[in-house]
C-alpha cells in the first residue's frame, strides 16, 4: 500500500460512502471502486460490503483502515519533524476548537497568525469541547480551544470569561424567578 491507498481507505472509513469519499478525494467513483478492487485482489480478501445506504468494512477492511490511519499519522509526524528542522516556520497546524469559538473567535486569530507565518497551513476540527479535549489528549491536534475546565497537565491559559444575560419579555428579577419555581413544586407527603 502507498500514501494514496492510505488516504483512500481512511476517507472511505470516515464517510462509509463511496460517492462522498470519491468527492473528497477528487477522483471519480469508478476510479475509487477500481482501487478498492485492486487492494482486495492484492490481499485476497473482501475489504468492504455494500449496504443499502453506503458501505461497511469487513474485519480485514477494518484492519487495513486502522493501519492506513496509523500510517497517515506517522507521515504527518515525519513531515512536521522535517519542517521543524528548517529555519522557516512551515507545515500544517492542526487546531481543535469548540463550535462557538470556531465561529466567533477563530477567523480573526487565524488571519493574524497567517500574517506572521504565511507558510503555515491550518487544519481546523470543530465540535463539542469534550471532543476537542479528547483530540488534544490523543495528540490528534497541536492546540485546542476548549470551553470549560478540563484536566490538562501541560500548559493551559484562560483566554476570556464570557457574560451571560437573561432576556425576558416581562419584568424579570431573580427573586421573582425563584418564587415562581418554588410555588410550582408541590412537596410529597409521606
Amino acid at each position: 500500500m502507498n500514501y494514496h491507498d492510505w488516504e483512500m481507505l481512511s476517507t472511505l472509513h470516515a464517510t462509509e460512502n463511496i460517492t462522498q469519499a470519491a468527492q473528497l478525494l477528487f477522483v471519480s467513483q469508478p476510479t475509487l471502486t477500481s482501487r478498492i478492487k485492486k487492494l482486495e485482489h492484492h490481499y485476497d480478501a473482501p475489504l468492504i460490503m455494500r449496504k443499502q445506504k453506503g458501505i461497511t468494512f469487513t474485519p480485514e477492511g477494518e484492519k487495513l483502515a486502522q493501519h492506513a490511519e496509523a500510517m497517515l499519522n506517522e507521515q504527518r509526524k515525519i513531515e512536521e519533524s522535517i519542517n521543524n528542522m528548517k529555519s522557516r516556520v512551515a507545515g500544517t497546524l492542526r487546531v481543535g476548537a469548540s463550535n462557538f469559538f470556531a465561529l466567533n473567535k477563530m477567523p480573526k486569530l487565524l488571519r493574524l497568525f497567517k500574517q506572521q507565518y504565511p507558510d503555515v497551513e491550518f487544519e481546523v476540527v470543530t465540535g463539542w469541547s469534550s471532543e476537542m479535549h479528547r483530540l488534544i489528549l490523543n495528540h490528534d491536534v497541536h492546540i485546542s480551544f476548549i470551553k470549560g475546565d478540563y484536566t490538562w497537565k501541560e500548559k493551559k491559559e484562560l483566554l476570556y470569561e464570557e457574560e451571560i444575560s437573561v432576556a425576558s419579555p416581562w419584568e424579570f428579577t431573580w427573586g421573582s424567578y425563584q418564587r415562581y419555581h418554588e410555588s410550582t413544586i408541590t412537596p410529597m407527603k409521606t
